[in-house]
């Protein structure tokens, strides 16, 4: 093995960077480069910095994901994180990422319920949604702005930070529910969608309703009022006008759309 600089700068990051339990099983790739002495033999010194690796990834993935940490309980959601970074480790020098994985990694989980892996997506993408890009926001002022009769031809954007996310359990309530330190129940499977935003650094998310998903997927290409319209309507029951009117009134107040080009 080469002993140059680089090559023990790979090899101490590729053993500090896993699980305490592998970096043992690794630690003899060492070889003559990290020797030990009477205090400590050279295990001992690449578990400290191991260890204290791993925990600093532990700790960030319990402040990112409370409500999955809630649900799991402690034990099996640290368990399930070292087995998680024992198949994902990190692979760029952010935190920001660590988590990236999680949600799918849980969905092949037989051992824990089955909305776990969505309510776990839900918290990544507020993670996401509070980092993403920012851009002015179409606001109802600027819409009375513009004559009416320009609106069907007028091309929307969703905000470049907003986020849908399809679940198969409506996790919104659970998440809320613990962050409010109340009771919450396991939520009924049933297909939904859920938005994700910022606004005024501020995430918020909620279920879409009826119309809306297909509506916010059109404009996330860009799309003609007129068309956003059309495709919405096109789930909507009842009067669709009264509807379209009410979820534009709560886009543009949410700050969900932004000028098109």
């Amino acid at each position: 093995m080469k002993s140059d600089l680089e090559s023990l700068q790979r090899l101490i990051l590729r053993l500090i960077a896993s699980p305490p339990e592998a970096s043992r099983e690794m630690v003899d790739d060492a070889g003559s480069v990290i020797v030990g002495d009477q205090r400590l033999d050279a295990h001992a010194r690449l578990e400290i910095y191991a260890s204290a690796y791993f925990q600093r990834l532990l700790d960030v993935l319990r402040e990112d994901f409370p409500a999955t940490r809630a649900v799991l309980g402690d034990e099996t959601f640290t368990r399930l994180v070292r087995e998680y970074l024992a198949a994902h480790p990190p692979s760029e020098p952010s935190v920001f990422g660590v988590g990236r994985f999680l949600p799918p990694f849980l969905a092949k989980s037989r051992e824990i319920q089955d909305f776990v892996a969505d309510l776990a997506a839900l918290e990544r993408s507020t993670i996401e949604v509070f980092h993403g890009p920012d851009a002015v926001a179409l606001s109802a002022d600027a819409m009375r702005a513009i004559a009416p009769e320009r609106w069907a031809a007028l091309v929307m954007r969703t905000h470049p930070a907003m986020k849908l996310l399809d679940c198969g359990f409506d996790v919104g309530p659970v998440m809320r529910a613990i962050a409010e330190r109340a009771a919450w129940s396991r939520p009924a499977a049933a297909p939904v969608t859920i938005v994700v935003w910022r606004q005024s650094s501020q995430v918020y998310y909620r279920t879409l309703e009826t119309g809306e998903r297909e509506a916010l997927a059109l404009a996330a290409g860009g799309a003609t009022f007129a068309a956003i319209c059309a495709a919405a309507s096109e789930k909507i029951e009842g009067d669709a006008v009264e509807a379209i009117n009410r979820m534009l009134a709560r886009w543009l107040s949410d700050g969900l759309l932004v000028a098109g080009s």
